[in-house]
């Protein structure tokens, strides 16, 4: 059996978190060089909301306190206007 140097907490992150278990991940790991445009696909915004849930679940899991906010969970739902009227011209 080989060791891991992947810590327990970050395993229990995917799989609580994301609902990926980790096997799954590593599987994954496996077919990456398949899809470099993905892979080296540059989206720091989530990056840094991935990161950050990363960081708030390892300080609940460790007991430490967090100060990194949870995103805002209606901050892509708009308003709606169900009376609108529709130009046909468009």
């Amino acid at each position: 059996k080989r060791f891991s140097t992947v810590p327990q907490w970050e395993k229990k992150f995917c799989y609580l978190v994301g609902s990926v278990p980790w096997r799954n991940v590593v599987e994954c790991k496996r077919y990456m060089h398949l899809h470099p445009d993905v892979v080296n696909w540059d989206d720091s915004a989530v990056k840094e909301a991935f990161d950050n849930a990363k960081n708030r679940f390892y300080a609940e899991f460790n007991g430490f306190p967090c100060d990194i906010p949870s995103p805002d969970p209606n901050i892509y739902i708009d308003d709606v206007d169900w009376n609108a009227t529709v130009d046909p011209e468009l």
